[in-house]
């Protein structure tokens, strides 16, 4: 019976899988500060429906805020729910922007996400939509207005067929 001597390639595996180790450390370390945490909020919901040409109706139900545990530099989602129905039967000359929004006021910065959907009737849909608030910092504040609006295309800026909105205030600690 002939005996290897395997020490050498045993000591070999030891040192290839010791300087893989080693690299995989170093490029964690040079990749890891670039990539910051995400806290996600309790998403919002807003919706709105179309009736006729000249009745809507809009909601938005929207979370309390409160308090959220965070460490400096994560960043924040914001996310929302977006729900449309336009009972318009048959399908309308008249488009309809229905169109939601996020604004999130944190220091000195508005961020802002709207998300728009046209309908011509007889459609009803959802969707999920969201805002990035980057670096926030502990013992900051936020407040988020969330906001359903419907009007038709081609009326001037502004003019809503129905409105509706609310707020949530954060305190990130």
């Amino acid at each position: 019976m002939t005996e290897r001597n395997t020490s050498g390639l045993a000591a070999r595996g030891r040192r290839t899988i010791g300087a893989s180790c080693f690299v995989a450390l170093v490029l964690f370390s040079l990749i890891a500060p670039s990539v910051s945490a995400l806290v996600t909020l309790t998403a919002a919901s807003g919706a709105t429906q179309i009736v006729s040409d000249t009745q809507c109706g809009a909601a938005v139900a929207w979370p309390l805020g409160g308090t959220i545990d965070i460490t400096n530099g994560e960043d924040v989602y914001i996310p929302m729910e977006a729900h449309w129905n336009d009972h318009r039967t048959p399908l309308n000359k008249w488009g309809f922007q229905n169109t939601f929004t996020i604004q999130a006021f944190y220091r000195t910065t508005n961020y802002f996400r709207g998300y728009t959907v046209t309908t011509y009737g007889d459609t009803y849909d959802w969707d999920v939509f969201g805002e990035t608030v980057p670096n926030v910092q502990e013992y900051t504040s936020m407040a988020i207005l969330y906001s359903a609006y419907v009007y038709r295309n081609g009326d001037p800026i502004g003019t809503f067929l129905c409105y509706a909105e609310g707020t949530s205030y954060y305190y990130f600690d």
